[in-house]
């Protein structure tokens, strides 16, 4: 449903949050052609942008005749024991969108 109710709805200036299992590159483009932002939660689920985003907070590394982008970010995390298992929850925020 998500898909469909993007384009009925006026997007401009609102930020809309999903869950991993709505973090998809096509919702997120329809998103932001409607002048919305993106707040996405990601897991394990979709390996390659689980890979992509790990590399993106990576340290920059400069390249012979390139120069290193500077990404800021914050970071917040915790760790949960009970009902028998570990919980760790990692949160990384950046307004860069390059």
């Amino acid at each position: 449903m998500a898909p469909q109710l993007i384009d009925k709805i006026d997007l401009k200036g609102q930020g809309v949050c999903a869950d991993a299992l709505l973090t998809q590159r096509k919702i997120a483009a329809d998103i932001l052609g409607n002048d919305g932002h993106c707040i996405w939660f990601l897991k394990e689920n979709q390996p390659t942008v689980m890979v992509d985003m790990v590399q993106f907070f990576q340290p920059a590394r400069k390249a012979p005749g390139w120069h290193a982008i500077l990404l800021s970010y914050q970071t917040a995390r915790s760790v949960d024991k009970g009902h028998g298992r570990l919980e760790i929850r990692q949160l990384r925020v950046t307004t860069d969108h390059n």
